[in-house]
């Protein structure tokens, strides 16, 4: 079973192939990177956070997940409890 968690500014996540991937935590994000990305459709601007944040060892993980995996981190990765919360459009 996929379990999540964190440690100081950091966001860590484990798909249910074993696979453990970390992140920063969501409360890391900018002000100015949300607003760079604002306009963009709702994946693109995930993956545009994404690819700013992680480094590229973690990119390279995360391009391996089935896109049902893809889409549990990134809603886990959305309601890390430290974490930014997006404004619906």
């Amino acid at each position: 079973m996929p379990q999540d968690h964190k440690t100081a500014g950091e966001f860590v996540w484990t798909s249910p192939d074993g696979a453990k991937i970390k992140l920063p935590s969501m409360s890391s994000l900018k002000a100015g990177t949300v607003r760079k990305y604002r306009k963009l459709p709702e994946v693109d601007f995930m993956f545009s956070i994404l690819e700013d944040m992680a480094d590229p060892a973690e990119l390279d993980k995360i391009d391996e997940l089935s896109t049902t995996d893809l889409n549990a981190l990134f809603s886990a990765w959305q309601a890390d409890e430290d974490g930014a919360s997006f404004p619906q459009s």
